[in-house]
């Protein structure tokens, strides 16, 4: 899976480039430059973590997505403010399933569930995210196969009931949507 961002932090933009190589290693580019990244404690998007980058521990700190798409990030005590301006995921050989997500989708709850057992492999968003539809929601892999949970309908994400590595049953809660 590789993922691309434009991305502005503290007012500059970059292009970040983002492949997953395994468990929680990943492979980054930020304006063509490339590094190793090894991350602990990584469910998804966690509120802290550690990341390896080049054999060097940083500390790192996500606050809470605000309304204006920013998150602040603490890295080593030092504070940034981020901000996704535009997202697109490469990853031809997945199948997309938001149709099958908007079935499970209770109209009256705005929760999402899983169409089918498997375990969480990522999650592409954050509490207080607004999302569109038809926008990965998060990666749902079973039997060998890696399967899109799309945005059923445009919202914001108001609660990830699950994390990276869960494994769920079929109709357990996924994501509730506002």
């Amino acid at each position: 899976m590789l993922k691309e961002y434009e991305i502005q932090v503290d007012g500059k933009p970059h292009k970040v480039l983002i492949k997953e190589r395994g468990a929680s290693r990943f492979l980054v580019s930020v304006d063509g430059r490339e590094v190793q990244m090894n991350c602990d404690g990584v469910p998804s998007f966690a509120k802290k973590f550690a990341a390896e980058i080049e054999s060097v521990r940083y500390d790192v700190s996500l606050g809470t997505l605000e309304g204006d798409g920013v998150v602040h990030v603490m890295v080593e005590g030092q504070g940034f403010a981020a901000a996704i301006t535009g997202e697109r995921e490469q990853r031809p050989d997945s199948p997309r399933i938001a149709a099958e997500s908007k079935k499970k989708e209770a109209p009256e709850t705005g929760i999402i569930h899983a169409p089918m057992s498997g375990r969480i492999s990522s999650i592409a968003v954050l509490t207080g995210q607004t999302v569109h539809t038809g926008q990965t929601l998060l990666v749902l892999e079973a039997m060998k196969m890696e399967n899109e949970i799309a945005a059923p309908r445009d919202g914001t994400v108001r609660q990830i009931h699950v994390s990276r590595g869960t494994k769920v049953s079929k109709n357990d809660p996924l994501i509730t949507l506002a």
